[in-house]
């Protein structure tokens, strides 16, 4: 499936956008507060579960300058999605927000509650008296196809309610900028390395093959005579300051061999003309930004081989 238009009206910079986007991967490119960090945020209010419920929470600034919300309006982020027809998994996710065969429609909406909208009908409440308390999001997908995107109105009801819940099943990754990608390819949590390796499927009998060559260098490592010193003096000065009541022996070695422990311990070695197998912190920050992207992008593409998007019983 891919993200084909997107519209935003009334958030942020954005009093009135309508994107189309081209197959292939998309860019956005402009000058500084142009509104790129907004148009990615719009984006994560529709289909970013894992987004903090704090930005969630539109703040005066969210919203449009030219809108009054003391008069009925609304802040609105529609998405449409296609070329998921035929494929299992992404039809399963995608299939019940269809509003016509082969489009998918989601929208996220910040407008009038039920019962505003209820009360404004007989006129119990009057237009100029609302206040952001009379507001709410609504996530709702689907819909008539007769009614486009950029003309739903704040009173408009369009499209069925989904579950937030549903909207674990897209992996989203946002990426702030990269500033320190050298200490996030170190670093097991935060690298896309781990995430890579753990999406290869690695065979266990491979695994194995790795783990007893892990197991035999731990051997040699602690029977090395250097090794054996050390801790033979963390031995005796453990003694002299705990006395006999926690008689235990000291030993060095490599942590407990596992396949886990092999995948935190692998770092990207680079070569080149000059040098061979340097750590990346020998390079700059862009051309490390590069390797970051260039191994996420990898692993979405594992992912989508094994048939691992879209699947609406694999949150991420």
């Amino acid at each position: 499936m891919r993200l084909s238009r997107i519209v935003i009206k009334n958030f942020r910079s954005f009093e009135h956008l309508d994107v189309a986007i081209p197959d292939g991967t998309a860019c956005i490119i402009g000058e500084n507060n142009t509104g790129k960090s907004s148009l990615l945020h719009a984006i994560r209010l529709c289909i970013d579960a894992g987004l903090p419920s704090t930005y969630r929470s539109l703040i005066p600034t969210d919203i449009h300058s030219a809108v009054d919300i003391s008069n009925p309006s609304q802040v609105l982020v529609g998405l449409e999605i296609t070329d998921f027809t035929g494929k299992t998994n992404e039809v399963a996710l995608a299939g019940s927000w269809q509003c016509k065969p082969g489009l998918a429609r989601h929208m996220s909406r910040f407008r009038p509650k039920l019962s505003v909208r209820e009360d404004l009908e007989p006129e119990e409440k009057e237009p100029g008296e609302l206040t952001r308390e009379d507001y709410q999001w609504e996530i709702t997908a689907g819909g008539d196809p007769t009614i486009d995107l950029a003309d739903i109105d704040w009173d408009d009801d369009v499209g069925s309610s989904i579950r937030f819940a549903d909207l674990q099943s897209f992996l989203v990754v946002f990426l702030p900028a990269l500033r320190d990608v050298e200490n996030d390819l170190r670093q097991f949590r935060n690298s896309p390395l781990a995430r890579l390796i753990e999406a290869m499927d690695i065979d266990p009998a491979e695994q194995e093959t790795l783990l007893n060559a892990l197991r035999d260098a731990n051997k040699k490592i602690a029977a090395a005579p250097s090794i054996n010193a050390i801790a033979d003096a963390i031995d005796s000065s453990f003694e002299k300051i705990t006395g006999s009541a926690f008689s235990m022996d000291v030993s060095l070695g490599l942590s407990e061999p596992s396949f886990q422990a092999i995948v935190r311990a692998l770092r990207i070695l680079l070569t080149n003309a000059a040098m061979t197998e340097f750590d990346p912190s020998s390079n700059g920050l862009g051309l490390n930004n590069i390797l970051y992207v260039s191994i996420l992008f990898e692993y979405f593409t594992k992912r989508i081989a094994q048939k691992k998007s879209g699947r609406a019983d694999h949150p991420s």
